[in-house]
């Protein structure tokens, strides 16, 4: 019954947050297509402008099998202390960053994507830009469709190997 509501409510949820953007759920499911042995994930976020971000991850936890910590960040100023204590107590198998219009912006998402590099964490990201920053995966919708990016360069950096569904998949854009 508990497993039956949760899928009720996830299903929901996913519709729900696809009228506006990529949603969180739809992050994770693309990511785990990647990296199919992560477990650990955590999410960066500014909960003043992702407000239902808290409700998918539960729904997404349960569903596809993470551990996920999720960091509400308000002040782009806290981006490196926050980042830095959370990195030195558990290294994610990958960082899940939404952007916004002042804490995520290029300059925020840009240092925890090199930060990231340098400890070979990969970052998924929402915003297509993001790719020449060293996003490994970039998921976004368009006005066109969903956008499901892949930087070929950095998964070769990191020793990813890109799973042969997703070579053939039409869904994604290997570049």
């Amino acid at each position: 019954m508990k497993k039956r509501i949760l899928i009720t409510i996830t299903i929901a949820l996913f519709f729900i947050s696809n009228i506006y953007s990529a949603s969180i759920y739809q992050i994770l499911y693309s990511s785990k297509e990647l990296l199919p042995a992560a477990k650990n994930v955590i999410i960066f976020f500014d909960k003043k402008v992702h407000s239902n971000t808290a409700s998918l991850i539960t729904a997404a936890k349960a569903s596809l099998k993470l551990n996920i910590k999720a960091i509400s960040i308000e002040k782009f100023t806290n981006i490196a202390k926050i980042y830095n204590h959370i990195i030195k107590k558990k290294k994610p198998d990958f960082i899940v960053l939404l952007s916004d219009a002042s804490v995520f912006n290029k300059l925020g998402k840009k240092f925890i994507i090199q930060k990231s590099a340098a400890k070979k964490i990969p970052v998924i990201t929402d915003k297509k830009e993001d790719l020449a920053s060293g996003s490994v995966l970039v998921f976004s919708k368009t006005d066109n469709g969903d956008i499901k990016l892949i930087n070929s360069k950095i998964c070769s950096a990191f020793e990813i190997s890109i799973p042969d569904k997703i070579k053939k998949s039409s869904k994604y854009s290997i570049q």
